[in-house]
């Protein structure tokens, strides 16, 4: 890894001084880096007003052959309150929970057993579960998006009050499971 900023040789500029056992020193919060083929052509440290922090550009190039790509990582997982509170959620984290309290039980020591056992599993119980939940959701949407293409075929060929009925009720069960959703979404902020 190269710093950018050195690497140009240009003039230091500190954005943080500080204090550590009556000795004065300085450093830069804000930098970049390289490395391989990726070679820095200028750099840049402008400070900001009413902030620590320095704004840093820097201008690379690449050789022609090299492929730049984007690391591609899991998103985050956040466990929600709908599944927290779910009741199918609950009778699962019961049922597990006991199995879980077993090492606990053998003499494992509690913060291990909290940060190793209790929630890693925590965590991939919740994560199968919003996966089911939301594969259910999207099996209903299916569904009813099969059963509303019928009725619409149904409806354009015998042209019948029944059929125009089923297709408005099919509407409105989509309907109800979108504005479920969207108040579920109003309620998160």
């Amino acid at each position: 890894w190269c710093d950018c900023h050195k690497e140009m040789n240009q003039e230091q500029k500190y954005s943080r001084f500080y204090r550590i056992n009556n000795v004065v020193d300085a450093t830069r919060l804000d930098r970049g880096y390289t490395f391989g083929s990726v070679t820095t052509t200028s750099s840049s440290l402008i400070p900001v007003s009413f902030s620590d922090h320095c704004a840093f550009t820097a201008e690379t190039y690449t050789l022609v052959n090299t492929i730049m790509e984007v690391p591609r990582t899991k998103p985050r997982f956040k466990s929600t309150k709908e599944c927290i509170l779910d009741k199918d959620f609950r009778l699962a984290l019961e049922h597990h929970l006991p199995q879980w309290q077993n090492s606990l039980n053998l003499g494992m020591d509690i913060q291990l057993w909290w940060d190793k056992v209790f929630k890693q599993k925590l965590k991939s119980l919740m994560i199968k579960f919003c996966c089911e939940k939301a594969a259910e959701r999207r099996g209903k949407l299916n569904l009813l998006s099969l059963r509303l293409s019928y009725a619409m075929h149904k409806l354009q060929t015998y042209h019948r009050n029944s059929d125009y009925l089923e297709v408005q009720e099919i509407k409105l069960l989509i309907n109800n499971i979108y504005e479920d959703e969207n108040r579920e979404f109003a309620n998160k902020c």
